[in-house]
């Protein structure tokens, strides 16, 4: 009787855990970049239902360095636009995403006036939803014909709301536009 009751147990015992045992088997996995442009990222393989808590700290779903945000897509197909005032000029974008370890880039890069009085300020950034910098660039110069520029780079870190970048110059007696470039580069 005693062996009747242990060999049932253990038939009962073997059966719960093959069921139990293949239902955590089956479980969908995602891949998943955690802890994006640390030194600790890294492509894992977690269950689907541990996603959520994933993406709530930053991670993203997908390989690490394979992702690009549409931010980044966004201001590499920027074409700035043509000066067209000789006085002033302003360029930027707004409103975007980026996912952390991307490195959003401007430079900017402009002559000044052949003028008794030449004077121009040039400056510009990286900045967040609130227009905080992030990165940014400033130049002025009070010579004739002088070249002037600056350039700003900010690596994406998760939550730090990069949203976008602007340049803006403005030359007393005028300038000349040579040059503005934007530029992401994913993780």
């Amino acid at each position: 009787m005693f062996r009747k009751i242990v060999f049932t147990l253990m038939i009962a015992v073997l059966l719960c855990t093959v069921a139990v045992g293949s239902v955590f088997a089956g479980q969908q996995k995602v891949t998943v970049c955690h802890k994006p442009g640390t030194e600790e990222e890294a492509t894992l393989e977690v269950a689907a239902p541990a996603l959520n808590a994933h993406l709530g700290h930053g991670d993203y779903e997908g390989d690490c360095h394979a992702q690009q945000s549409a931010g980044c897509e966004a201001i590499n197909a920027l074409v700035p636009d043509p000066q067209t005032d000789p006085f002033e000029y302003f360029f930027g974008v707004s409103s975007l995403d980026f996912l952390p370890g991307e490195t959003i880039h401007v430079d900017i890069t402009v002559t000044n006036a052949n003028a008794p009085y030449p004077y121009l300020q040039s400056y510009g950034g990286i900045v967040t939803s609130s227009f905080d910098y992030l990165a940014g660039g400033f130049e002025y110069s009070e010579t004739p014909n002088e070249q002037v520029s600056w350039s700003a780079d900010h690596v994406v870190v998760a939550g730090d709301d990069a949203d976008g970048a602007y340049v803006y110059v403005i030359g007393i007696e005028g300038f000349t536009l040579d040059a503005v470039n934007f530029s992401c580069t994913p993780n």
